[in-house]
């Protein structure tokens, strides 16, 4: 607790109550001034608004800590001229003098030792156990830090396979639409084979035999039909002719471009069917 106890000064009951902080109620220790002109331990002010108090603890005005400053030099002075007590009085030192004088006795007070070695032997058993604590709490970060190790892995692990898996179904997803569009062009191809482009035509209705050329001379000689009249369907006749022989030239035309274009197809199969295979021969495991 900040500040100094009454039972260490030579005449407790001469001590003013000016002298008296109103927070630890005891003598001041570092002394300091608030705006509202009230004097605390220094220690115990600032404690005092660390734990949220906005006020001082006297009149409960706001007061801001960096307003804060130390007690004047006169009200120093007289706390410094207050006699005390050595604190190894209860050990046998009888020294008593001002407080002001008491860190130069402290230096050269021949029971400091002993007390010194006490509070050493105090610290190194807190120390001791202090340090048991950090190995425990050592060795729980080492097993946490192997497991987050093994958590790692295991991502890494999953993240790959989450790749692979990835790779799988997009292969699948071509292999699907390769086989789609491989059905589309076998239901496109003609299975029937193709028919004689000259039967079709062997009785159109433009085509006139050499008969009825000579049915048509013999009925000239008879008399019965008129030169014009044969003049007329010899035209005709040759007219037809010449007609059918072009429509079976675009036939043949046709039927090759026909041919060609089943060839690409069945090439087009053969190479999705390939494909088909080497993604089939990708996806297995």
């Amino acid at each position: 607790m900040p500040g100094l106890d009454l039972d260490v000064f030579v005449h407790p009951s001469h001590i003013s109550k000016n002298f008296i902080c109103p927070i630890t109620q005891t003598v001041f220790d570092k002394p300091v001034v608030t705006p509202c002109e009230h004097t605390f331990c220094e220690d115990a002010l600032l404690e005092w608004l660390s734990r949220g108090n906005e006020s001082c603890p006297v009149c409960s005005r706001k007061v801001d800590a960096r307003e804060v400053k130390k007690a004047s030099r006169i009200v120093l002075n007289l706390l410094g001229e207050l006699p005390r007590y050595c604190d190894h009085r209860s050990k046998g030192c009888n020294w008593q003098g001002a407080i002001d004088h008491y860190q130069s006795h402290l230096a050269s007070c021949e029971w400091k030792e002993e007390l010194s070695t006490k509070e050493m032997r105090k610290q190194l058993e807190e120390l001791k156990s202090t340090n048991k604590t950090l190995k425990e709490e050592n060795e729980l970060l080492n097993l946490r830090c192997i497991e987050l190790t093994l958590t790692n892995d295991s991502l890494t692990e999953l993240q790959s396979s989450n790749k692979v898996i990835q790779k799988l179904s997009e292969s699948q997803t071509e292999v699907a639409t390769l086989r789609k569009k491989l059905q589309v062009l076998e239901l496109s191809l003609d299975p029937r084979q193709p028919t004689s482009f000259f039967q079709p035509y062997s009785s159109s209705p433009y085509s006139t035999s050499e008969s009825e050329f000579e049915n048509a001379s013999n009925t000239d000689n008879d008399g019965d039909v008129s030169s014009v009249d044969l003049t007329r369907r010899r035209r005709t006749g040759r007219k037809a002719k010449r007609e059918k022989g072009s429509k079976l030239k675009v036939l043949h035309e046709k039927e090759k471009d026909k041919d060609g274009g089943n060839e690409r197809k069945h090439r087009i199969m053969s190479g999705g069917h390939d494909r088909i295979d080497k993604i089939d021969k990708t996806c297995k495991p």
